[in-house]
């Protein structure tokens, strides 16, 4: 099934009406949006260690087993965002980061030297890179993280 703004197919949610308004931009095609089923979501929340996100979630369902070229190159897609924590973790041990991730749920990465997660005490959206000392907020929530991501690339 292909997602539609018009259609019920997905949760009502902030995240829906940032998709909406990406489709209506241009910046995504809804006729190759594709989400994972609920078994495939239960994958990543397992990967991850930690549930999931209602935005990502939603997210997930909605356009994460692929939209065209909209994040291409990105680790946002399933398959690859299945071990993203590990990467993270990785790379913050390489780097000597020291930081609680046990709150955090990783969302996108860039060329493993950058990773975006939702702090699930508060929904913010971070940012970890191999030079930091501590993640860095970069938006409120996925919603408006993913707005901005899909925006600026």
């Amino acid at each position: 099934m292909v997602p539609s703004v018009d259609q019920h197919a997905y949760p009502e949610g902030p995240f829906r009406t940032v998709y909406a308004r990406l489709v209506a931009e241009g910046f995504i095609d809804d006729r190759e949006s594709r989400g994972l089923s609920e078994g495939e979501l239960e994958e990543v929340s397992r990967d991850q260690g930690a549930p999931l996100d209602p935005e990502y979630a939603d997210f997930l369902r909605c356009m994460v087993a692929g939209s065209g070229r909209t994040l291409a190159g990105e680790t946002v897609f399933h398959p690859a965002v299945l071990g993203i924590r590990a990467g993270a973790e990785a790379m913050c041990t390489e780097s000597g980061i020291d930081c609680d991730l046990s709150r955090a749920l990783f969302v996108a990465s860039h060329q493993g030297y950058i990773y975006y997660c939702v702090d699930l005490a508060d929904g913010a959206v971070h940012c970890l890179t191999e030079d930091s000392s501590v993640p860095v907020r970069v938006a409120g929530s996925f919603s408006a993280f993913l707005f901005d991501f899909v925006k600026s690339g």
